[in-house]
C-alpha cells in the first residue's frame, strides 16, 4: 500500500499544518506540471517515474526521475497560498543521485504563486532555493534566500553529502521565526545560524571611512633588504660563456656561412643569482585601514525570514547526468510529519547501503579475477605478439604505400589556413589551425625570454597516444621549467553585433604542476616576437593550475583592465595524455558560455559575473556612526580576576645546575645556569570574555548611488582581433595544442569537435590499458616484495643458528 501523496491547502492537523506532502503515488502527474521553458531550443528534458536500481518496495519507493543527460529539467506543482509569519517552517525532501552527475543540481525551489507553470524555468522567481549542486570540483548544498527581489547565496558554501551513486540522501531546511535557519542531510545538522550574519540579507553596518587618510610616515613594508648583506668577492652570475676550447671547423667557410663564432657553453662557475638577504623591517606598523564608520544605508528587518506568499515547489534543473530521482516532498510546520518522512528514508536508506556493499564487492572480486586471468594470459600474448611482430609489420608498410598510392598522408591531414574572414555558407571563419604543413610560416615563436634563458621552444607531436599519427600532430612545449610563446596573426576584425566561438584542443602529456594551458586572443601584434605576459590582449581563456588552485581561466580586457570572472570555472584538465577542447562563445547580448569536451560549464552574464562595471551603489561617505555606537558585542568580565599565585613564567632558571668544573670564562665567557621548563607554569591568565549590554551590532553607512557608475552594452564588443597565441609557463612540459578556430559559424567549430571526439575515444582506450598495465606491476611488485620479506626473515633465523 502506497501512501497516496496529497497537495494539502493547509490542512489542519494535531500539532500543525501541512502545507504540501508528496510521495509520487497515484494521480501525481494532476499534480505536477512538467516545464516547457526550454522546450523550443531542444534542451527541455522529461520525467519519469522510478525507483532506481535498488530499493525495498519497487512501488512504495518510487519517485519522479530526470530522464537524460545534458539537459535543462523543470516540474513544479501548486498548493494554497500561505505566510510563515511566526512560524517554524520545514521544507524536506529525498534525492538520489543514480549516477555521478558531473555538472548540475539537484535542489528545490521554493515560491509564490505561479501564474504559468508550464514557463517555470531559471528566470522564475522564488523565495528559497535549498539542495545540493555541483561542477566539477566546485560542491556544495545551497541555501539561497530571495530578499527585496535580489536572490542571496551564503557567505559560505554547506557542505555537500550528496556523494554515493545509487542511495538516498535527505534534505531539511528549518526556517525559524528567530530569523535563524537549520539545514540537515540525512538526519545530521550541518548547518545552524542567523540569517543576518550568515547571508548579506541587509546593507552592512559600517563602512570604512573615505575621509580617514594613511600617515605619511605609515610604513607598511614588513621587510626590508639587509644592509649588512654584501654579494661575496669572486661570486659568479655568468650562467652561460664563450667556449674557450672551441676552434674554428676547418671546413668552415666565412663567406658561405658567415663570420665564426665560439658557441656558448654552461658556466662551470655559476653560483646562480645573487640576492640580497630580507630581514624584518623594524619600523613595520602592519597593514593600514580606514577606520570604519556606521553605514547611513543599513537598516535592520526582523522579519527576514518571513515570506507573505508561499505557493510553488519545483525542480529547475541543468543536469549533465540525468537519473537523480526525487521523492517524499513535505513543507509542514509540524516536525513530526517531517520526522515519519525521515524514518521511510532510514528503511530505505538501510536497503540501499547494503546492496551497495555487495556490488562494490562483486565489482573488487570481478577485478581480482580479471588480474588473475591476465595473469595467464600474458605469456600467451607474449608468444603471439612476437610472431605477428613481423605480420605487423609488413601490415604497417602496406598501409603506408596505400596512403602513398592516394595522395600521401600529408594530404590527407586537413591542410590549415588561416582564414582572413571567409565567407562560409553560414558564417565566417578568421582563423583555423590544425598544424599540417607549413605550420612554422603561419605562428611566430616568442623571444620575450630568451636573453635571461628561460623561453622555451615548440616542437610537433601527436604525442604517446594517438588515431592517426600524422592528423593528430599538434605543437608542444618541449621543456620543463620554462616559458612558452607562440603567436599567429590574421586580418583584423571586430566581433560587433556577432555570435564569437574561440575553441582549441589541449593535451598534458603529463602532470603540468603548475602552469596554463589557456590562449590569449587580441588586436593585430606590432612585434610578434616580443610576444609574452606584457602583451595586451582582449581574452584570455583555458585552464590554468598550481597546486591545489586549479580553475578555467576566462579574462576579459576592458578599459585596459584584465578582469577576472568573480567565482572560478571548473578545471578539467586531468588525465595525462588524453585530450580536451575548449570552447568559448561570447555573444552579442553580453553574455558568455564555457564548454569543454562538449559539455557545457558555465553560461552567464558579463555584467554580473565581472566586476567590468564600476557597482552601481557605494556607501555613503556623508553618513557617519554615531559618538555613543557601541559595535564591541562582547567585553571583559569586570568580574572576573587573576587568582593569587597565578605563574604565567614559562622558562625560568635551573636553580639545581652548577658551573661545569672544567669551564674558563675567560675562554667560555662569563657562566650563566641554563633556562628549563617552568614547572610551576600554568599558562597565559586571559580576563573572562562576556556578552556586552551596550551593544547595538555592527554600524554600516546606508548606500547611496555611484557617481562613477556607467552602464555600458557593449561590453562584449571589441573593435580589433588580430592575433591569437600560447603565452604560458610550466613546471611540466610537453602539452599539445591543435585544432585551432576562431569562427562565428558553429558547424565549423562543432567539426572539430567531431575530430576532437574520435581521438579522445583512442585515447582514453590506451589510457585503461596503461593504467591496467601499472596496476599489474605494482600487484607483481607488492607480492615479490612480499617474497622477499619472507626471504629475509628466512635469513635472519639462520644468522642466529
Amino acid at each position: 500500500m502506497r501512501r497516496t501523496a496529497l497537495c494539502l491547502g493547509s490542512v489542519a492537523l494535531a500539532s500543525g499544518k501541512v502545507y504540501f506532502s508528496e510521495t509520487f503515488g497515484d494521480g501525481w502527474e494532476s499534480r505536477w506540471t512538467p516545464s516547457e521553458w526550454k522546450k523550443s531550443d531542444g534542451t527541455q528534458g522529461t520525467w519519469q517515474l522510478s525507483a532506481g536500481k535498488w530499493f525495498a518496495n519497487e512501488a512504495e519507493d518510487k519517485g519522479v526521475q530526470t530522464a537524460e543527460d545534458s539537459r535543462f529539467f523543470g516540474l513544479s506543482a501548486g498548493f494554497d497560498s500561505f505566510s510563515n509569519e511566526g512560524k517554524e517552517l520545514i521544507i524536506q525532501y529525498q534525492a538520489k543521485y543514480e549516477k555521478d552527475i558531473e555538472c548540475g543540481g539537484g535542489y528545490v525551489k521554493v515560491g509564490p504563486k505561479l501564474s504559468d507553470p508550464k514557463s517555470f524555468g531559471d528566470p522564475t522567481p522564488y523565495n528559497i532555493m535549498f539542495g545540493p549542486d555541483k561542477c566539477g570540483y566546485t560542491k556544495r548544498t545551497h541555501l539561497i534566500f530571495s530578499y527585496k527581489g535580489k536572490n542571496v547565496l551564503k557567505k559560505s558554501d554547506l557542505a555537500y553529502k550528496q556523494e554515493g551513486e545509487g542511495t538516498s540522501h535527505v534534505y531539511r531546511l528549518t526556517l525559524k521565526p528567530d530569523n535563524t535557519a537549520k539545514v540537515e542531510i540525512d538526519g545530521e545538522s550541518i548547518y545552524e545560524g542567523s540569517l543576518k550574519e550568515d547571508w548579506e540579507l541587509l546593507a552592512p553596518k559600517e563602512i570604512k571611512d573615505p575621509e580617514d587618510k594613511k600617515p605619511s610616515d605609515w610604513v607598511d613594508d614588513s621587510m626590508m633588504d639587509d644592509p649588512e648583506d654584501k654579494k661575496p668577492d669572486g661570486w659568479v652570475e655568468e650562467k652561460r660563456i664563450v667556449d674557450a676550447k672551441a676552434s674554428k671547423p676547418d671546413d668552415w667557410d666565412d663567406e658561405e656561412d658567415g663570420e665564426w663564432e665560439a658557441p656558448m657553453i654552461d658556466n662551470p662557475e655559476y653560483k646562480g643569482e645573487w640576492t640580497v638577504k630580507r630581514i624584518s623591517n623594524p619600523a613595520y606598523k602592519g597593514f593600514w585601514e580606514a577606520k570604519k564608520i556606521a553605514n547611513p544605508e543599513y537598516v535592520d528587518d526582523d522579519s527576514l525570514y518571513k515570506y507573505d506568499d508561499f505557493g510553488f515547489i519545483g525542480f529547475d534543473l541543468w543536469q549533465v547526468k540525468g537519473n537523480t530521482i526525487f521523492d517524499n516532498v513535505i513543507i509542514t510546520d509540524d516536525v513530526k510529519e517531517a520526522d515519519a518522512f525521515v524514518a521511510k528514508w532510514k528503511a530505505l536508506s538501510e536497503v540501499e547501503q547494503a546492496k551497495k556493499k555487495e556490488e562494490d564487492e562483486k565489482k573488487a572480486e570481478e577485478a581480482k579475477s580479471a588480474a588473475a586471468s591476465k595473469d595467464d594470459d600474458d605469456d600467451d600474448d607474449k608468444d603471439e605478439e612476437e610472431d605477428s611482430e613481423i605480420k605487423g609489420d609488413v601490415r604497417e608498410h602496406r598501409m603506408v604505400v596505400a596512403d602513398d598510392a592516394s595522395g600521401g598522408e600529408k594530404t590527407m591531414r586537413r591542410t590549415a589556413v588561416c582564414l582572413s574572414s571567409l565567407a562560409l555558407a553560414s558564417g565566417k571563419v578568421y582563423f583555423s589551425e590544425t598544424f599540417g604543413d607549413g605550420w612554422e610560416s603561419r605562428w611566430t615563436p616568442s623571444e620575450w625570454k630568451k636573453s635571461d634563458g628561460t623561453q622555451g621552444t615548440w616542437q610537433l607531436s601527436a604525442g604517446k597516444w594517438f588515431a592517426n599519427e600524422a592528423e593528430d600532430k599538434g605543437v608542444q612545449t618541449a621543456e620543463d621549467s620554462r616559458f612558452f610563446g607562440l603567436s599567429a596573426g590574421f586580418d583584423s576584425f571586430s566581433n560587433e553585433g556577432k555570435e564569437l566561438i574561440i575553441q582549441y584542443q589541449a593535451k598534458y602529456e603529463k602532470d603540468i604542476e603548475c602552469g596554463g594551458g589557456y590562449v590569449k586572443v587580441g588586436p593585430k601584434l606590432s612585434d610578434p616576437k616580443s610576444f609574452g605576459d606584457p602583451t595586451p590582449y582582449n581574452i584570455m581563456f583555458g585552464p590554468d593550475k598550481c597546486g591545489y588552485t586549479k580553475r578555467t581561466h576566462l579574462i576579459f580586457s576592458y578599459k585596459g583592465k584584465n578582469v577576472l570572472k568573480k567565482s572560478d570555472l571548473a578545471y578539467k584538465q586531468e588525465g595525462e595524455g588524453t585530450s580536451h577542447v575548449y570552447r568559448l562563445t561570447l555573444k552579442p547580448d553580453n553574455t558568455a558560455k564555457v564548454e569543454i569536451d562538449g559539455e557545457s560549464i558555465y553560461e552567464g552574464s558579463l555584467k554580473e559575473d565581472w566586476e567590468l562595471l564600476a557597482p552601481k551603489e557605494i556607501k555613503d561617505p556623508e553618513d557617519k556612526k554615531p559618538s555613543d555606537w557601541v559595535d564591541d558585542s562582547m567585553m571583559d568580565d569586570p568580574e572576573d580576576k587573576k587568582p593569587d599565585g597565578w605563574v604565567e613564567e614559562k622558562r625560568i632558571v635551573d636553580a639545581k645546575a652548577s658551573k661545569p668544573d672544567d669551564w674558563d670564562d675567560e675562554e667560555d665567557g662569563e657562566w650563566e645556569a641554563p633556562m628549563i621548563d617552568n614547572p610551576e607554569y600554568k599558562g597565559e591568565w586571559t580576563v573572562k570574555r562576556i556578552s556586552n549590554p551596550a551593544y547595538k551590532g555592527f554600524w554600516e553607512a546606508k548606500k547611496i548611488a555611484n557617481p562613477e557608475y556607467v552602464d555600458d552594452d557593449s561590453l562584449y564588443k571589441y573593435d580589433d582581433f588580430g592575433f591569437i597565441g600560447f603565452d604560458l609557463w610550466q613546471v611540466k612540459g610537453n602539452t599539445i595544442f591543435d585544432n585551432v578556430i576562431i569562427t562565428d559559424d558553429v558547424k565549423e567549430a562543432d567539426a572539430f569537435v567531431e575530430k576532437w571526439k574520435a581521438l579522445s575515444e583512442v585515447e582514453k582506450a590506451k589510457k585503461k590499458e596503461e593504467d591496467d598495465k601499472k596496476a599489474e606491476e605494482a600487484k607483481a611488485a607488492a607480492a615479490s616484495s612480499s617474497a622477499d620479506s619472507d626471504d629475509d626473515d628466512d635469513d635472519k633465523d639462520e644468522e642466529e643458528d
